[in-house]
């Protein structure tokens, strides 16, 4: 039996036993072919690898980490003076300060492009 398959036995029989006290009484347990115990020791096993990704943070916070490493091209706000804009936070950034030695927003940390030839005042 496959672990995805004995998860899915985990949460029908954390289901039932939500219901009921004894483990015979569920449909399944004659037709598993495998212990409760081991199913159980399944589902605490991805329980404690869940927890573990919490600690790391939630799904979103990892897609937003990711997206900011993604470079960005800032607004230019005068490109005669190196002067732009963070496309997230608006924070405005010196290019000969920030993106040169930095290549974040020091505010937000939004990755910027610092490839910036050929952008133009907007």
């Amino acid at each position: 039996m496959t672990e995805n398959e004995m998860l899915k036995i985990a949460v029908h029989c954390l289901g039932v036993q939500a219901e009921q006290e004894v483990c015979e009484e569920c449909d399944i347990y004659g037709n598993c072919h495998t212990d409760c115990k081991d199913v159980a020791a399944v589902a605490i096993k991805a329980l404690e690898e869940i927890q573990q990704y919490r600690k790391i943070g939630s799904v979103e916070e990892c897609r937003e980490a990711v997206e900011k490493q993604k470079a960005k091209k800032p607004e230019v706000i005068d490109q005669d003076f190196d002067y732009y804009k963070c496309p997230v936070c608006g924070e405005y950034i010196w290019a000969t300060d920030n993106i040169n030695d930095h290549k974040y927003c020091l505010n937000c940390g939004q990755a910027i492009d610092e490839n910036l030839e050929g952008m133009e005042n907007e």
